[in-house]
């Protein structure tokens, strides 16, 4: 799983880097590699849920997900204020009023929310509003008030960990959350927003689908157990490595969106 993870994470260093490329070469394109996740963490949350005794307590699950969290994001929140945007970010007080203010205060403090950093607008009287993407309005951009702007993935992560308790523990309800998101993204592919960002990745309710299928692994996964345990080694590698090509040898050319999932590098649905 580690090796796994080290590689999505690769992809969306890559995907940022100019060009789109490490030596010449792309990689999957780090929006999959984003979703991808999105699954292993519904995986590993399922899995914890339902191994460790200690987390029949959901405060306990709660506090120990979060206190992984925030203690490093306190680190580089502050030193990004402080080296990089204080002056920016207190200059923006101004432009908002008071529940917006409160908005951005309490969301850089706990973590909470940051997904909504690009579902938001500033308007001219410093009221926050719907918007359909985040960089089209005119005015300063809510998202650059994110003092670590990468942060929305976590506000998606951290909805799941509201739910997965009274999810994760049944097949049935991760069914359905899998048929809710599937649901919610079919609605958007119906919608045709004018600008797929954030709709196609960054977009909680339409996520709460990888999630799923993550949770579903595992307990698929649980049938395993009636296999040697050679069987099990081998199959895992044979399937890690093919991950790993997939990875790494599919180049941005032949990686497409559809416009029904609003997903990317869906072929069959291209």
């Amino acid at each position: 799983m580690g090796t796994l993870r080290f590689l999505l994470a690769l992809c969306v260093v890559v995907t940022h880097a100019p060009g789109s490329k490490i030596f010449g070469h792309s990689l999957l394109n780090g929006i999959t590699a984003v979703q991808g996740f999105y699954v292993i963490s519904g995986f590993l949350i399922t899995m914890v849920l339902n191994t460790r005794a200690e987390y029949r307590d959901v405060s306990q699950f709660y506090l120990s997900r979060y206190l992984r969290l925030w203690p490093a994001y306190a680190v580089v929140a502050l030193l990004t204020l402080v080296i990089l945007k204080g002056s920016a970010f207190v200059s923006a007080f101004d432009k908002l009023d008071a529940l917006g203010l409160l908005f951005i205060i309490v969301t850089n403090l706990t973590i909470f929310f940051q997904d909504l950093y690009l579902s938001l607008g500033i308007s001219p009287d410093g009221s926050l509003f719907p918007t359909s993407h985040f960089g089209t309005e005119p005015g300063p951009q809510l998202n650059g008030l994110m003092l670590v702007p990468q942060m929305w993935s976590v506000g998606i992560e951290l909805t799941f960990y509201a739910i997965a308790p009274s999810i994760c523990r049944s097949p049935i309800r991760l069914v359905g959350l899998l048929v809710f998101g599937l649901a919610v993204r079919l609605a958007i592919g119906h919608w045709s927003p004018p600008d797929v960002d954030p709709w196609h990745y960054r977009f909680s309710p339409a996520e709460m689908m990888m999630f799923a299928v993550g949770g579903l692994a595992y307990f698929a996964s649980k049938g395993l157990r009636f296999f040697p345990d050679i069987f099990v080694q081998v199959a895992g590698l044979i399937c890690l490595a093919g991950m790993a090509g997939i990875i790494l040898t599919t180049p941005l050319s032949i990686q497409h969106f559809s416009q029904v999932l609003f997903l990317q590098n869906p072929r069959s649905f291209s």
